[in-house]
């Protein structure tokens, strides 16, 4: 089974100051409202999660792999973290090797008073 940490705000903003990008798996709807800057978004569901209407992009994956290469250090977020956790999942199981996952997603990096493009 892929593996992937899972990491506080506080260390994912290191980690972002240090190296790693920021890949915002929300909808392009939800990141055309706030986003981390600099953060990238490609979604890794179709249709609006909170409703219940939605399912894994068949394309993700072959999206990511256009835009970064499998040793490039990313930090992967969502509204609450669950999103992220199947992105990272796939992503490390496609052979990405650096990826962490945002405990809490950007409701929690939001919660410890860190910016957001709005």
């Amino acid at each position: 089974m892929a593996s992937f940490a899972t990491v506080p705000p506080s260390e994912a903003k290191t980690l972002l100051e240090a190296s790693h990008t920021f890949l915002d798996v929300r909808t392009e709807e939800e990141f055309a409202k706030s986003h981390v800057a600099g953060a990238v978004n490609v979604a890794v569901m179709t249709g609006d999660p909170h409703k219940g209407a939605s399912e894994k992009r068949s394309d993700f994956l072959d999206i990511v792999k256009s835009k970064f290469k499998p040793d490039t250090p990313l930090v992967v977020s969502c509204g609450a973290g669950r999103r992220a956790a199947v992105a990272a999942t796939d992503l490390v199981e496609a052979g990405f090797t650096k990826v962490v996952s945002l405990e809490g997603g950007l409701k929690a990096w939001k919660g410890e008073g860190y910016a957001l493009v709005e």
